[in-house]
């Protein structure tokens, strides 16, 4: 085989590896993808109709009301590992609670408080809370879904909150979301894929609360690169507090990196294997 002949398949092998380290890199970067596409505080308790079609966890004692979809998976725990986070009722449609409250308080707090069923007939205002901060871990595997927090500040403590969005590994995906006045509840509604996880760190007052999570299909145009979104400010405080500018960008689909890794590779090898060619080097007879 003559040299010519030699260099070209070595150059062949290499593009080969290359392609291969391009698929691995590829399939490692996509494992986890997440978009904050929207927050709403309208919606206030009434999620029946609005969220949760695929499924929902009303936040309980006892893990009572609660239909998790099979394609998710999910894991909510405190600063210290524990499993599930502390556990608070404010109010319950005819429960103890309602003692706790006037008539006028609860008049006027009773639409924050979730629907405890489809048959809307009775509520519930309840957290899982933490001095400092508490993880809800949920993976979806290789579906691209929609999950929905709600956040209800139902005591009225002027509750300040982060939630900071990471992978598996600890990698921030998107800058965190500030969330504040929220005594009549938000809903933060992000897009996954893979498996992320979203930790709620208390910035103000006694803690920070959480009270339901939803899963539903993606109802949006085409997020196949997630691409970035605007700056959002979101909660009550002053657009000037650094905390309260959030960005909403996610990375790129998860192939991007494998692709430009092996096109960067592949652009140097091109360009050395052209140089040796073009160069006059002699050859002995037998290789032609």
């Amino acid at each position: 085989m003559s040299r010519k002949s030699k260099l070209t398949a070595i150059f062949i092998a290499v593009l080969i590896m290359t392609a291969f380290m391009s698929v691995s890199v590829s399939s490692v970067s996509a494992t986890s993808a997440v978009q904050l596409i929207d927050t709403d505080k309208t919606t206030m308790g009434d999620w029946v109709g609005n969220y949760g079609s695929d499924g929902y966890i009303i936040i309980t004692g006892d893990d009572s009301i609660q239909s998790i979809p099979a394609y998710a998976a999910i894991t909510c725990s405190d600063e210290n590992g524990g499993i599930p986070p502390a556990f608070w009722q404010w109010w319950r449609t005819g429960g103890d609670a309602d003692k706790t409250y006037t008539p006028d308080e609860i008049t006027s707090r009773e639409p924050s408080a979730l629907f405890t069923d489809a048959s809307k007939t009775s509520r519930l205002a309840a957290c899982y809370y933490d001095g400092d901060f508490f993880t809800a871990t949920v993976d979806v595997g290789s579906k691209t879904k929609t999950v929905s927090f709600y956040m209800l500040d139902y005591d009225g403590q002027s509750r300040e909150s982060d939630v900071c969005v990471t992978d598996e590994n600890g990698n921030d995906l998107i800058d965190p979301v500030y969330v504040g006045s929220y005594t009549t509840g938000w809903y933060l509604k992000f897009v996954i894929s893979g498996k992320v996880q979203f930790a709620f760190e208390n910035l103000s007052g006694p803690n920070v609360v959480l009270s339901g999570i939803f899963f539903d299909p993606v109802s949006m145009p085409d997020l196949s690169n997630f691409a970035q979104a605007e700056s959002q400010h979101f909660g009550g405080a002053s657009a000037a507090d650094d905390k309260t500018s959030v960005s909403s960008a996610a990375p790129p689909a998860g192939n991007m990196p494998g692709i430009i890794c092996a096109g960067i590779i592949v652009a140097v090898l091109a360009g050395l294997m052209i140089i040796l060619l073009r160069k006059n080097i002699p050859y002995c007879k037998n290789d032609y």
